[in-house]
């Protein structure tokens, strides 16, 4: 039979193991959602990247349709150079009053 005393420094044990296993499982997940943010600020900033390389490309494309549409180059040519659609070099023209 075991005594009171034994009970006691049994269930004492389990609640220290208890304990532990959760303090194990809390940095097991505290590091995961390190981990998620860490792996999303990386994305974010991937996007951002790219977002802003994206928006440069598109400044660079109408500086150089206003460049052509100054110099007389027609709207076809334009278009052909820049990639830009007949709508926004027309849009350009009224933005710019070219």
């Amino acid at each position: 039979m075991t005594s009171r005393i034994e009970k006691n420094t049994i269930v004492a044990g389990f609640e220290k193991l208890g304990k532990e296993a959760g303090i194990i499982a809390k940095s097991t997940w505290e590091i995961e959602i390190e981990k998620a943010l860490s792996e999303g600020i990386e994305k974010g900033i991937e996007k951002g990247i790219e977002k802003g390389i994206e928006k440069g490309r598109e400044t660079e494309k109408i500086e150089i349709a206003i460049g052509l549409i100054k110099k007389g180059f027609t709207d076809d040519l334009i278009f052909d150079i820049t990639g830009l659609s007949p709508n926004r070099i027309a849009d350009l023209k009224k933005k710019y009053r070219l």
